[in-house]
């Protein structure tokens, strides 16, 4: 098992990461929200908001850490040890050279694991994070994948938990309802007819969250 994780990370060297971004057009991410590229298209978009709404770290390092975000999901490595997703990306985007904040991002975007998980350590982690976190939510949302009394396969509770503890612990002085209604608009028109009616859904199980905190 060993001799086949270190196989299969030498393969996934041979090619830059950000050259899995054209496998991920064929994953489906969703099936009315696309493909998982789709999901990335998005994030670059809420990542360059978010950076420069919250002004913390760069809009390089911002839009490059989502542009390679999803990218280790087509790798061999992931496809056969799926617990490291984010971090062989870690690995091969220091490989590849990439800025060393921009890899620690690709790690961090799946923090916080649990309720009492590690938060990102990194400022470009939190603006990863909460642009992926943020998009899972509103995407739930749109495809009518909402948590309910008895069920949350899509964990949308830990997800909201870690947006509000992330901007409490960095100290962002931000309306949260202000990203969302932002993050919105990065989604396919079509998909966002009942745009006014989901954000007052999302404002509701939010400080549902923010309750528990």
């Amino acid at each position: 098992r060993l001799s086949d994780g270190v196989f299969l990370y030498t393969l996934g060297l041979k090619v830059p990461l950000m050259s899995y971004n054209e496998k991920l057009k064929s994953i489906t991410f969703q099936k009315k929200l696309g493909s998982v590229f789709d999901k990335v298209e998005r994030l670059v978009l809420h990542a360059k908001f978010l950076q420069n709404t919250l002004n913390i770290s760069t809009l390089e390092k911002a839009s490059r850490s989502a542009f390679l975000s999803k990218a280790d999901l087509a790798t061999e490595m992931v496809f056969e040890f799926p617990d490291l997703q984010g971090i062989i990306g870690k690995y091969y985007a220091l490989a590849g050279h990439e800025d060393k904040e921009v890899a620690e991002a690709i790690e961090e975007q799946w923090m916080p694991k649990g309720e009492q998980g590690k938060l990102p350590s990194t400022t470009t982690g939190t603006i990863l994070s909460l642009s992926d976190k943020i998009d899972n939510i509103i995407g739930c949302y749109i495809a009518d994948l909402k948590p309910t009394s008895s069920s949350d396969p899509y964990a949308l509770r830990r997800q909201s938990l870690g947006i509000i503890k992330m901007l409490v612990d960095g100290k962002l002085n931000v309306p949260f309802m202000a990203l969302f209604e932002k993050c919105f608009d990065h989604f396919p028109k079509e998909l966002t007819t009942k745009k006014d009616e989901l954000l007052k859904e999302i404002e509701l199980f939010m400080l549902s969250r923010v309750k528990t905190v």
